[in-house]
């Protein structure tokens, strides 16, 4: 509510099916808000980030208006507007953490996209961390590295979804539970840079990513393949329709409520 009464969003303001919307070209190069308004956009980006915490389908969204903090512009101001139309039709979303059996695994789902961004070409990294059937964590990331091709940007994505994989084995380990590491990719590509050991044909890697293969040599995590289309971490690489959301969201446990 705070968030919409910042932007001026209004009950009778038009309700949208989707947190963001797709754009093209130099749009970060667009024309940039008055000063007296740029204070106000960094605050509702950061609330945004704030909401998107626990809430995947505003990730990305969230992600690409950070990006535009140090200078502020109109259609960055749009896509906080979109994110804003979209609570009307979803104000209230939560996760369902049903009773399982004690599970195994952490699974660890990752993706790019590879050059997604028209003006720096940096891809979008998303991951989705899984217990059974239980949600743990999802991010929305920016690449740093530029990949040469859809294959490299895909095993920076699972170096990515790997450390934070390991990451949660550890608090895991603290808490008194064991669970082995189980990554999914959905490239091929990605995964053999990943299986094999060395370079190979890509001697232009990013070398300090280079560790992640003794992490699958030494069976330390398993390495699985997984359909594009079933491959949650999408959700965080790039805008998509709402039913391929709402199907993500379900994977992951989450619904629509009414009330507060």
């Amino acid at each position: 509510e705070i968030y919409l009464q910042q932007l001026g969003l209004t009950d009778k303001s038009k309700s949208l099916g989707g947190p963001g919307h797709k754009v093209s070209g130099n749009w970060m190069e667009g024309e940039e808000l008055p000063k007296d308004r740029q204070a106000a956009y960094r605050s509702v980006c950061m609330r945004l980030a704030y909401l998107a915490s626990d809430r995947p389908e505003l990730q990305y969204c969230s992600k690409e208006a950070a990006r535009l903090m140090q200078r502020p512009t109109l259609l960055g101001e749009q896509m906080l507007k979109t994110a804003g139309r979209f609570f009307f039709g979803v104000p209230r979303l939560v996760v369902k953490y049903e009773k399982q059996r004690p599970q195994r695994f952490v699974d660890m789902f990752t993706d790019s996209n590879h050059a997604g961004c028209a003006q720096t070409r940096n891809g979008s990294i998303g991951t989705v961390a899984m217990i059974g059937s239980h949600w743990i964590r999802s991010t929305s990331s920016a690449q740093t590295v530029i990949g040469l091709s859809s294959g490299e940007n895909e095993f920076y994505a699972l170096v990515k979804g790997t450390s934070s994989g390991l990451g949660l084995q550890v608090m895991a380990r603290d808490l008194g539970h064991e669970f082995e590491l189980r990554a999914s990719v959905d490239a091929t590509a990605g995964k053999g840079i990943a299986s094999r050991r060395g370079l190979g044909k890509v001697r232009h890697l990013h070398t300090p990513c280079l560790w992640v293969q003794k992490v699958y040599h030494e069976q330390r995590a398993t390495l699985l393949k997984i359909s594009g289309t079933e491959n949650p971490s999408d959700i965080g690489t790039k805008v998509l329709a709402m039913k391929d959301i709402w199907k993500i969201l379900s994977f992951m446990g989450f619904e629509a409520r009414t009330g507060r």
